[in-house]
């Protein structure tokens, strides 16, 4: 049976999934024991759509939220109906085309939910949520894609992404868009990018990367000699290498659409997300410049870490104090393998990398506290309204030693829609890297020297 939804619940799954999407579309993994990690191999297939094998391939990692999950196992009591296993859990058919149909989503209409739904949206919380360890509480599988499918991505986001690649490279390349469980750690999703990788016996690939698709790429960079001698280049696209602020907004407060009523439980929700810590800022980008101001003082590394980990208070619950040490530390450690003593692995001479930022948008870059509370946030055009440039392009303060272009006034989610940005993604293609300004929209897409902001 196919998920079922009253006309009451599927406003209210609409309502909780476009939280839950506020939530982890703000901060760009929910580890499997190893037999479910085993059980997921077994059948590669299930995580990627490919056209027949051929050595070179254009691989696709989407962002955090890009890929749709389904259910593992069969499951009751979701929302007056039953899912089984294969049924689509992010997003369930229903709660698509109701944002299919919504296209002005905003504060008052999510303030309009009632008193009396709140229950339902904590019952929509709680399926896609995970324990103290990080690990998932229901059984959930990435969802297996077909070349028929109409549709790239939750809610189509990828559709013109790939369409423009297969329809240009198809002949000479397999063209693939990897799926993936989004909630697990990036490295995690690195290994099972090896496997498949090798699997299917690639040996020239290009990866072109949104947002966290940046991140899973360059940890499979990091897991051997081979994973550096089979791809060929990597393409990224608003990938948050230094994090992004809002992360510890969603953890420390549960902080979005000033919806007081459930900031409890979208707290509850992050704490235990193994992605949210892998998205806070990174140390490096800690050392450029301080993302935490506490009663005046801006935060150096370990005092950032220490707020976090032991001193980040909840407004809502004056026992509140810290957040998941565990995750965090996971997460820590995650960052600290992308980075060695020659500096990051993304600018590696060993690989062919170019890097796609979006700026003019509004984009959170410091959060201001008060008594280890959250008080407000300082704001910049330098981003693409999710990522900062610094985060998307910058190391230690300094450019990253890679091609970089800048996209002016495209947003985060649409710089993988927009027709300039993919006109540029096929020239890096076809000319490996060689091209010039003529090559592109240079009045868009410019140098960091030529970058001019908005000042209202």
């Amino acid at each position: 049976m196919r998920i079922l939804f009253s006309n009451k619940t599927r406003v209210i799954g609409l309502l909780a999934c476009v939280l839950v999407t506020s939530i982890l579309i703000l901060v760009c993994e929910i580890p499997l024991n190893n037999s479910r990690q085993n059980d997921l191999l077994k059948d590669k297939s299930e995580t990627a759509l490919a056209e027949p094998e051929s050595d070179p391939a254009i691989i696709i990692l989407p962002g955090i939220m890009g890929s749709e999950l389904e259910a593992d196992e069969d499951h009751s009591t979701f929302y007056g109906g039953n899912i089984e296993k294969g049924d689509t859990v992010w997003m369930p058919d229903t709660v698509s085309d109701a944002l299919e149909s919504v296209k002005d989503l905003d504060t008052s209409f999510i303030s309009d939910i009632t008193l009396s739904d709140i229950s339902d949206l904590i019952a929509c919380f709680k399926f896609i949520s995970t324990n103290e360890k990080g690990e998932s509480i229901n059984k959930i599988l990435p969802k297996a894609v077909t070349k028929n499918d109409k549709q790239i991505g939750t809610l189509g986001s990828y559709t013109e992404l790939y369409n423009t690649l297969y329809k240009k490279y198809s002949d000479s390349y397999d063209v693939i868009f990897f799926s993936y469980d989004w909630r697990m750690s990036s490295r995690d999703n690195a290994k099972l990018l090896d496997a498949f990788i090798k699997d299917k016996g690639f040996t020239d690939v290009t990866f072109v990367c949104h947002s966290m698709g940046g991140i899973v790429a360059a940890q499979y960079l990091t897991l051997s000699a081979d994973s550096a001698a089979l791809t060929e280049r990597v393409i990224t696209i608003g990938t948050p290498y230094g994090g992004s602020p809002k992360a510890l907004m969603v953890l420390q407060d549960g902080r979005y659409f000033n919806f007081g009523v459930l900031q409890n439980n979208i707290r509850d929700l992050a704490l235990n997300m193994p992605a949210i810590y892998e998205l806070l800022p990174t140390e490096y980008a800690v050392l450029s410049e301080g993302y935490i101001e506490n009663d005046g003082i801006i935060l150096d590394n370990e005092e950032t870490k220490n707020f976090i980990k032991d001193l980040a208070r909840f407004e809502k619950d004056e026992e509140s104090s810290g957040t998941n040490k565990l995750l965090y530390q996971n997460a820590l450690d995650s960052q600290s393998a992308l980075i060695s003593e020659k500096g990051h692995i993304i600018s590696d001479d060993r690989f062919d990398v170019y890097m796609i930022a979006g700026f003019n948008c509004v984009t959170v870059t410091k959060i201001v506290e008060e008594n280890n509370l959250f008080l407000k946030t300082d704001k910049t055009y330098f981003g693409d309204g999710t990522v900062s440039c610094e985060s998307a392009a910058f190391y230690n303060g300094e450019l990253f030693d890679n091609p970089v272009y800048f996209v002016d006034g495209v947003d985060h989610r649409s710089l993988v829609k927009d027709s300039d940005t993919l006109e540029l993604i096929t020239s890096i293609i076809d000319k490996d890297g060689q091209i010039n300004k003529d090559d592109y929209n240079n009045k868009k897409i410019v140098d960091y020297e030529d970058i001019t902001l908005r000042k209202d």
